[in-house]
């Protein structure tokens, strides 16, 4: 005989499944409906990938077309750190400072962060990219990276300045011209699995990166060697705080060589000092004094005011000019413009070219 069902239990039960079914509907209106924007954000920003592209920095150029500032594509060192096990962190960390030349301390910060990349060390030299090569862990990778370059080491540094680990420039042409040289960075958007890593195949838009302008210099390379070569010479026989030159071409005005002392190499500007860097040329005033005369007694032989047999009357060391009266060191009279046999000092009145000038 079949046993009776109590309707207080049978309409429990579908009253119960009733209440589940109205739950699970709900949760399916949660996700497909009102959180969907907020959880395909989540997702999105879990599978996508944007890669920047880094765009070449423009190559500097001497007149001659040779290059004074190039680029290198040099490795640099990232970790993914949900790849590697809690375990094996700490003792990872005392081998990658040793290899990488960092403090444990700071390599285990890396390593414990909850992301899939982080920078070790960027730029580093192929020795210490080979020696992490060689310890074939699954969570470390290596990037090539372009790094700038000044092939003729330390010569016109002060003038070409130096870039930072990001290619952006710090000082001298690399920071005034920046814009020029820099680029524009591209884009590559592609898909990653669960632990972080590229699925290369789902590459979905790719944004080339637009590279930065080259840019040619009036500086010869040449008669930039010379000139520093003799700036050294001069820097090192006279003991001398600092030393500057430049080398003008008359005609045009074009700067041909610019030297500072002291210098450092830009390949190395870490190790360089503010007094090594500054570009006395530009920064550092300088009165020219007595030594512009030579400028003034040019243009007026050029322009036919004068000539080498022209008496000056130099009106004893003188010159009235304005409510001022001008006085020289010397109290010459009469003098010629041309130098005469025992009298040296026929360039270094300073009243007599004045009066010329007028006169």
């Amino acid at each position: 005989m079949p046993a009776s069902i109590s309707p207080r239990r049978f309409w429990g039960a579908i009253f119960f499944i009733a209440s589940l079914f109205l739950v699970i509907g709900y949760q399916v209106c949660q996700l497909m409906i009102i959180r969907r924007p907020a959880l395909l954000a989540i997702a999105g920003k879990q599978h996508n990938l944007n890669i920047e592209i880094p765009p070449l920095r423009g190559a500097i150029l001497d007149r001659n077309g040779k290059e004074l500032a190039t680029n290198l594509r040099i490795p640099s060192i990232y970790a993914v750190p949900r790849l590697a096990g809690e375990n094996e962190k700490a003792a990872a960390a005392e081998k990658l400072g040793h290899l990488l030349h960092l403090k444990p301390a700071f390599v285990r910060d890396r390593l414990s962060r909850e992301k899939s990349f982080v920078w070790l060390k960027r730029k580093v030299s192929y020795e210490e990219a080979d020696a992490i090569k060689k310890l074939e862990l699954p969570y470390l990778g290596i990037l090539k990276e372009y790094r700038r370059f000044f092939p003729q080491g330390d010569l016109m540094a002060q003038i070409l300045g130096f870039s930072d680990v990001d290619n952006t420039g710090i000082e001298g042409i690399e920071r005034f011209l920046n814009r020029d040289l820099r680029g524009r960075k591209g884009l590559r958007q592609t898909k990653r699995d669960a632990l972080g890593r590229e699925i290369k195949a789902f590459e979905a838009k790719q944004i080339p990166a637009i590279h930065g302008h080259q840019v040619q210099l009036t500086i010869d390379q040449y008669i930039q060697y010379l000139t520093e070569r003799a700036l050294d010479r001069a820097f090192t026989t006279w003991k001398a705080k600092g030393a500057m030159a430049i080398i003008m071409e008359a005609k045009t005005g074009k700067i041909l060589a610019i030297a500072n002392r002291p210098t450092y190499d830009p390949n190395h500007f870490e190790k360089s000092t503010t007094e090594s860097r500054r570009n006395r040329v530009v920064t550092d005033m300088y009165e020219p004094g007595s030594v512009f005369k030579i400028v003034t007694a040019s243009a007026l032989l050029n322009e036919n005011k004068i000539t080498p047999e022209t008496m000056i009357d130099c009106e004893k060391g003188a010159y009235r000019y304005g409510s001022h009266t001008l006085h020289d060191v010397h109290s010459y009279g009469s003098l010629s413009f041309a130098p005469q046999a025992g009298s040296p000092e026929r360039l270094y009145s300073s009243l007599w070219i004045r009066k010329a000038v007028r006169g």
